[in-house]
């Protein structure tokens, strides 16, 4: 659930959620 967290955050951001989910 943590990563998903990550990727609605980094897509706020306006940046790509896939690299930060990578990392």
């Amino acid at each position: 659930m943590a990563g998903i967290n990550k990727v609605i955050l980094v897509g706020n951001l306006g940046q790509k959620p896939e690299v930060k989910y990578a990392s």
